[in-house]
């Protein structure tokens, strides 16, 4: 069997579709040895996309962009950053993660996306990070995916995540206990070392309130 191997770096290209954030270490973001630290802007120093780091030649394993106002990302995203372990992406606006959200990022093992607005977990999202150890989706309005979301992490080990199950009434964001089923299924079949499932039973009556 031939020896699997690494990721190979891409360079930035200027004709890219999807425009890119351009910046240097010192701005928004602190550059250490290994480690990309752009957590917690305020008002308009906040992300509001990936950014591409330019002037430092060293390798980030480590990538925190959490407490900031990203929505989106691809596989474009992750041109700079293939060698990434450790991703934090926690309190931003996230809203779905599409099928290349995680292109590029082969290696990583540790990914948190908890206290974002996810509702939608598209198929094979997970499929580019087969060595995924840990994730966590707590605090996100789960609504939308598929069982088959999760079947690629065999190495997982860590799974934190919480539902909202709500009975009468129709609130836009919705998790169904058909999908929850599926989901603790899988996990089931997957010998999931710890997962972690916190449900909140919301009985919706009469002038159907919004959540508080």
């Amino acid at each position: 069997m031939a020896a699997a191997q690494g990721p190979k770096h891409s360079s930035p290209s200027r004709n890219d579709s999807r425009a890119r954030y351009v910046i240097p270490c010192g701005k928004q973001c602190r550059c250490l040895r290994h480690v990309l630290s752009c957590a917690g802007g305020e008002g308009s120093d906040r992300l509001t996309q990936i950014p591409t780091i330019v002037g430092y030649n060293d390798t980030f394993f480590y990538l925190d962009f959490s407490a900031n106002s990203i929505s989106t990302f691809h596989k474009r995203s992750w041109l700079t950053y293939s060698w990434a372990e450790i991703l934090i992406l926690k309190q931003n606006n996230v809203r779905k993660l599409h099928k290349d959200s995680f292109e590029g990022l082969l290696l990583l093992q540790h990914l948190d996306l908890s206290s974002n607005k996810i509702h939608t977990i598209a198929r094979h999202v997970f499929e580019p990070v087969p060595f995924l150890q840990s994730l966590f989706l707590s605090n996100n309005p789960l609504s939308n995916f598929s069982d088959t979301s999760f079947f690629q992490l065999a190495a997982l080990k860590h799974l934190m995540i919480r539902f909202l199950l709500y009975g009468h009434g129709n609130p836009r964001h919705k998790t169904s206990f058909r999908s929850t089923y599926f989901l603790q299924t899988t996990m089931k079949n997957m010998n999931i070392h710890h997962f972690t499932v916190f449900y909140v039973y919301l009985l919706m009556i009469s002038n159907k309130r919004s959540l508080t």
